[in-house]
């Protein structure tokens, strides 16, 4: 029967037909345990009989850049799930952090021991070979020096008991946009390949990262063509994850607050807006909800965490708690709030969204991640948020009165731990990690 899906959908049962018309068919079991549907039920017609029920073999028609045509050819890859820790539960409340660019020291060691469970290394491209012709992934967190470092460092870590889970972020600001030359699958295959033996130390104990998060941004130069993020970047982003997670790897993503947005229904690929909010209309970095696409179009379920800058650089939480005064704990309430009571996003603006038309954003509590600045800016007011440990605190507290408290906060980044609080008389040394982790984690907790 026809399905609902605004890509032309259609049921299907055979393999035959998966370049027709210029679309691409995905193929994908799954089940239904009660209310938790698979990331991408919303496009299926599925019957139900009491709370569980199993689709089998089903195709569904995609673009052809948010292709996962050959999702059978990466069933075939070899995944040991036991060795790369895969189909891991994330810890029940999430203390994440990223590593700065291309940091590997001691002070990582530091930030787990005083509390992060959720380590992001940074960062990666997903970019081409000199000749273009194959898929090739560069960056600071790339090299065998690189992973040598990281193999020492996650050994340490694991001999001193530090249960951690360890990521790598793709992209950054001023970093390229995903190649679209290449597949959802083809990336698959190179990611794993690469995770399971460029990256890997075995004779350490290290066997390679156990998933990725998005941090695709804008770049500094406004005529740059990474300030748009092109429909075929959103499609791979989208697709990559549903093959990553169907191997049992833990997808993220950490998009600005202006990239997902719960304060306007409005929806732009471009990433060269003035804020939302009326102040520094001169600053053209803010987006319009970008990263929604990608939960609209490829479920919102399937993504593990997702963290959301609010240290973005003129953020609408920031304006709240500089111009309008709103307490940094108060706003952060109501901050979870409205996002956790979801939002509908309008994609008719774009042409090339328009067949979405409005879809409603749901980001589960179990999702939502809070992220945080650490010392490298002051207190408000300034370009960039910083929201105090105690300010956490009371407003974790009031959430968890009734039961509506995030699953946790990530910072922004390791290497500012330590560090002095620019503007603070007398001066704060802020250990972000330590502080967050007494809200997270208090003594006597189970």
């Amino acid at each position: 029967s026809e399905t609902t899906n605004p890509t032309h959908c259609r049921k299907c049962d055979t393999l035959t037909d998966l370049h027709q018309d210029d679309h691409l068919c995905l193929r994908f079991g799954f089940e239904v345990h009660g209310a938790r549907t698979h990331t991408m039920s919303r496009y299926l017609d599925v019957a139900t009989t009491g709370t569980m029920a199993r689709a089998v073999v089903l195709l569904f028609a995609m673009s052809a850049r948010g292709d996962l045509d050959a999702s059978c050819d990466v069933e075939g890859l070899d995944t040991d799930s036991t060795e790369l820790n895969l189909n891991r539960p994330l810890p029940d409340r999430i203390l994440a952090a990223y590593a700065n660019w291309g940091q590997c020291d001691d002070k990582l060691i530091q930030a787990a021991e005083n509390g992060v469970n959720v380590l992001i290394w940074f960062s990666i491209n997903l970019g081409a070979s000199a000749d273009g012709t194959k898929p090739e992934i560069t960056g600071p967190a790339t090299g065998p020096s690189f992973f040598d470092c990281v193999g020492e460092k996650t050994r340490t870590m694991r001999e001193r008991g530090l249960d951690v889970l360890h990521l790598v972020s793709i992209g950054g600001w001023n970093s390229p946009h995903p190649d679209t030359r290449f597949t959802s699958a083809e990336w698959y295959k190179e990611w794993h390949r690469w995770n399971t033996i460029e990256a890997a130390r075995p004779d350490l104990g290290w066997h390679g990262f156990a998933g990725f998060d998005w941090d695709i941004e804008g770049n500094d130069d406004g005529a740059h063509h990474g300030n748009m993020f092109s429909l075929e970047a959103l499609d791979l982003m989208g697709a990559l994850s549903i093959l990553a997670k169907q191997e049992g790897y833990t997808v993220a993503m950490a998009p600005a607050q202006s990239y997902l947005d719960s304060g306007t229904t409005n929806f732009s690929r471009q990433v060269h807006f003035p804020p939302r909010e009326p102040w520094h209309q001169e600053f053209f970095y803010s987006g319009r909800n970008a990263y929604a696409y990608i939960l609209a179009r490829y479920g919102v379920q399937t993504f593990d965490f997702i963290s959301i800058q609010l240290y973005e650089g003129w953020s609408s939480a920031n304006y709240l708690v500089s111009e309008e005064r709103v307490s940094p704990s108060t706003m952060l309430q109501n901050f979870v709030d409205k996002t956790l009571a979801g939002w509908t996003v309008d994609f008719s603006s774009d042409p090339l969204t328009a067949e979405l038309g409005k879809v409603a954003i749901e980001i589960e509590r179990e999702q939502l991640v809070i992220g945080l600045a650490n010392a490298w800016t002051g207190p408000p007011p300034d370009k960039f948020l910083l929201i105090l440990p105690e300010d956490c605190a009371l407003a974790y507290a009031r959430l968890a009165t009734r039961d509506s408290q995030p699953k946790g906060f990530m910072f922004w980044n390791v290497a500012d731990e330590g560090n002095v609080v620019p503007r603070t008389d007398p001066p704060r040394t802020l250990y972000l990690a330590r502080e967050i982790a007494s809200v997270l984690f208090p003594k006597g907790a189970g």
